[in-house]
């Protein structure tokens, strides 16, 4: 019999999803060997991402297990049913999700000074290099990942800002680079954070946070980190109602959505004792804003408005995932405990049967799947290593 051409091979396997792909490389070795080409994962990645096919949903919850699964975009025929991950920092405790890209997801300790890539899919995992922390406790760390297409490298951003004891004043930012494979410090950014504990979000190769110009104020921008050029600039913040944010405790909660940049603001109000916030708010307005043109102030569009949570089922907060298939509704975490549709016409929630999920709180990203294979480079170099001549 005789062989497919490579050119064929290729353009049939290239549209296959990941785990049919790992399931593929058991027929024979030819296809094992395509498969982990550098060419091959390189085509299959832009194949997903232009058919906006093979999503994932990355779950983790405070017992400190990773689960996935399996998103089928099509809100008609969708089922969740998640399955746990061995992730590469057990059996360490409170890891943290920091971000994803091209089917690799960042994550890491508590502390940020232990950061892997990690592609869930391949099970190929690279511990990053040790990094210092600062003596003091400072108020505000963060991390964000993401890919720089002009150096064809992934890159990983740790800022340090506040101010701890003995009033030291820390602001400091390292950046990470996959090409060789260290940290090396930069200019810290110009601007304060305006949280301590949300991570980068990652739009048009820029790392995007909230911020402030000044300590204190309550004027909000978004900073940029662009990693091309390591540098920081400002993108002003849509026109949101400031007397009903004012009138509430509001969260701001930065989001990639669609390719655009998305700002989601969840208003509560509280009762009772403010020591126990989250069980103790209500949510009375969430908005969601989406930034058309990127970087273009005037293109700020809000996609929806929940003035009346209850109706549509959302006691706590609302936090948007992904568009469906046609675009007509969109995937939502409601209060870290379901998910749901959210009609964008009929402004409709609809429920989403999920097996495998926690009783308690937990955190989605979604996760494209790739073929990115992350070797510890450190293991790498021991094998290339001379081995010792035993005999004397």
């Amino acid at each position: 019999m005789a062989e497919f051409p490579t050119d064929l091979l290729t353009e049939i396997l290239s549209r296959l999803p990941v785990k049919s792909l790992l399931r593929c490389q058991l027929v024979c070795k030819s296809w094992n060997s395509l498969i982990k080409t550098p060419i091959f994962i390189k085509i299959h990645l832009n194949k997903s991402l232009i058919s906006n096919s093979d999503h994932h949903l990355l779950l983790f919850y405070p017992t400190f297990h990773f689960s996935e699964l399996d998103l089928d975009l099509d809100p008609h025929h969708i089922r969740l049913s998640f399955s746990e991950l061995n992730h590469p920092l057990k059996p360490h405790k409170g890891i943290q999700l920091i971000g994803s890209c091209n089917g690799v997801v960042c994550i890491s300790t508590v502390s940020k000074a232990r950061v892997v890539l990690y592609n869930p899919l391949t099970n190929s995992h690279l511990k990053l290099p040790s990094v210092a922390i600062p003596a003091h406790d400072p108020n505000k760390m963060v991390l964000g990942f993401g890919y720089d297409s002009s150096s064809n490298s992934c890159k990983v951003v740790r800022i340090v800002q506040g101010v701890g004891l003995l009033d030291n004043t820390t602001n400091n930012a390292q950046v990470y680079s996959y090409n060789d494979n260290s940290w090396r410090c930069i200019e810290g950014i110009p601007y304060y954070l305006y949280y301590g504990y949300y991570h980068g979000v990652l739009v048009n190769e820029g790392l995007h946070y909230v911020v402030t110009q000044e300590s204190h104020s309550e004027s909000l921008f978004i900073a940029r980190f662009d990693l091309a050029t390591e540098s920081f600039s400002l993108i002003e913040c849509p026109n949101y109602n400031e007397n009903l944010m004012s009138l509430f405790n509001s969260t701001f909660l930065l989001i990639e959505l669609g390719g655009c940049l998305c700002l989601m603001i969840n208003s509560c109000r509280f009762n009772g004792n403010l020591l126990d916030e989250f069980d103790n708010r209500v949510l009375v307005n969430a908005e969601l804003w989406v930034m058309k043109e990127y970087g273009d102030k005037e293109s700020w569009v809000k996609l929806l408005c929940i003035s009346q949570p209850k109706i549509v089922g959302i006691r706590k907060c609302a936090r948007a995932l992904v568009y469906s298939k046609d675009g007509r509704r969109v995937l939502i975490e409601i209060d870290g405990l379901e998910y749901g549709w959210y009609d964008l016409e009929l402004k409709h929630v609809e429920r989403i049967a999920a097996h495998g999920l926690p009783t308690e709180g937990f955190t989605t990203i979604t996760l494209l799947g790739s073929l990115v294979l992350l070797e510890d480079k450190v293991i790498i170099e021991r094998k290339t290593l001379p081995r010792n001549n035993k005999l004397k």
